[in-house]
């Protein structure tokens, strides 16, 4: 009996150490994996502080760069609206040199590229009206010159003025077709006659005969110093530019207008000649019409008188 308690002791004693021995085990398995899970939890805590932490610096980011461009846009569009809106106030004033520019390409960039295009054909229908009034006006005025019973010196002469002094011209000259087709200054405006210059041209001499004969206007640049001078109180000056323009009536050359200038003749003083031009021959031909009828009456009226001289010498 002895024996079988001191047995079951020793039994009892290996267990008791096997079950002290398992418990250390689990004991140490439970603190290695508590500070394993405590470690994991702290390295998931830290990375998650860290996503959260980018996130956050994403989103801020996004949101200062949204601020930003709306803001830059806002202003963008402010300056452009205020832009179009001045150069359309500007433009309203009278100010037609206006350039528009526009790199936007949204809609205020269209409206802006709008603007211009009426603009642009706003001016161009003003400088059609204006020339046009420009034309008229002359027109008007050299009509108003040429009009009433004037003798054909008195007719060029201010014929040759306006014509000059409308078209900034610094010399002119009008010639009229007399005898033998001979064309004779009768007419000028700051013109010297000179020793070497004729006072009468041929067809085909010189510019005046030149264009006499091809019955077309003439345009020559780069005078001769010698050619024509401008008389001024101060001494002479020679054009850089001249042109001469026959006037033509039936067919036939009446005369031919020579107009010289410092500056080169515009599209539009031109157009302005050949549009007077029909005027001046029209009048120039009434002018020498009634000088033909003044000469027939004074000649009949002559012969009229010495008939009746004669007949009350004769009578009884």
């Amino acid at each position: 009996l002895k024996n079988r308690t001191n047995s079951s002791f020793r039994l009892w004693g290996d267990a008791l150490a096997k079950y002290n021995a398992i418990s250390q085990n689990l004991e140490t398995n439970a603190r290695q994996n508590k500070a394993e899970i405590e470690e994991a939890f702290a390295t998931t805590r830290k990375n998650f502080d860290k996503s959260l932490l980018t996130q956050s610096l994403v989103t801020i980011f996004f949101v200062l760069l949204i601020v930003s461009l709306s803001i830059y846009l806002t202003q963008n569009l402010s300056n452009t609206v205020s832009k179009v809106v001045k150069w359309t106030r500007d433009f309203s004033q009278g100010k037609q040199d206006l350039q528009i520019k526009i790199k936007s390409s949204d809609e205020i960039g269209e409206l802006a590229h709008a603007i211009r295009e009426m603009m642009d054909k706003i001016r161009i229908s003003k400088d059609k009206i204006e020339s046009q009034n420009w034309l008229k006006t002359g027109l008007t005025g050299l009509n108003d010159k040429m009009r009433g019973d004037q003798d054909q010196a008195t007719l060029a002469k201010n014929t040759i003025t306006f014509l000059c002094e409308y078209l900034n011209a610094q010399i002119g000259c009008l010639y009229l077709n007399g005898v033998a087709e001979s064309f004779r200054l009768i007419g000028s405006y700051a013109f010297t006659k000179h020793k070497d210059l004729p006072g009468e041209y041929k067809p085909g001499e010189g510019i005046i005969g030149q264009a006499v004969l091809q019955k077309k206007t003439i345009v020559v640049s780069d005078i001769p110093y010698d050619y024509i001078r401008i008389n001024y109180g101060i001494g002479e000056m020679t054009p850089r530019h001249l042109i001469a323009i026959p006037f033509i009536y039936a067919g036939k050359v009446s005369g031919v207008i020579e107009l010289g200038s410092f500056h080169k003749f515009t599209n539009l003083e031109m157009d302005f000649l050949r549009q007077a031009i029909e005027s001046i021959a029209i009048n120039f031909n009434s002018a020498q019409s009634r000088f033909k009828l003044r000469k027939l009456l004074a000649r009949r009226s002559d012969e009229r008188r010495v008939g009746k001289e004669c007949r009350s010498r004769w009578s009884p």
